[in-house]
């Protein structure tokens, strides 16, 4: 074992990381157009917690959704059941956020029910797939260094045990 032995198992190392870098990012990227776009009619599903202009409160469950969109057509209060105009909150995913000028309209800090729809990006077979595909390269790329010491310690040992075996010095 010579030290120019070192070179190709470098070279293909270095691909295969490549190989792996480029094919997961090709992935991940096919993984985000194979989510079905899913439309949902809601009819008075109520805040998560109470409404304030503090923070984004989800509507329901439905504000962890990927990529989700709400579009309301009927906000009221729960438990007067008064309407609550557009201009009282702000719209962010699938949240919503107080931002009416007077706080004593008996709309911040309660809990509101939402009409309308929302939009969100559901899972499908094939982006299962790919995900777990993604997820299982991940893992053996996490080994890909292990693998790069254990090579350049058995090419290393080689070299040494060789060198005792030869009658002139000389790597």
């Amino acid at each position: 074992m010579e030290l120019g032995d070192i070179y190709p198992v470098v070279i293909t190392i270095v691909l295969i990381g490549l190989v792996l870098g480029i094919g997961m990012y090709i992935m991940a990227e096919v993984e985000d157009e194979l989510y079905l776009s899913t439309t949902v009619a809601i009819t008075n599903t109520t805040t998560a917690s109470v409404i304030n202009e503090t923070a984004n409160v989800s509507v329901g469950t439905i504000g962890s959704l990927r990529d989700c969109a709400l579009t309301p057509t009927a906000v009221t209060n729960a438990s007067s059941g008064n309407l609550i105009n557009s201009g009282n909150y702000t719209v962010n995913g699938c949240s919503l956020v107080y931002t009416g000028a007077a706080l004593a309209d008996g709309f911040n800090n309660s809990l509101w029910n939402v009409s309308g729809s929302y939009v969100w990006s559901a899972d499908t077979e094939a982006s299962d797939s790919v995900n777990e595909t993604i997820d299982g390269v991940g893992s053996f790329a996490g080994w890909i260094a292990i693998i790069m010491v254990v090579i350049a310690a058995a090419i290393v040992l080689g070299i040494v045990l060789s060198s005792f075996g030869r009658k002139t010095p000389g790597v």
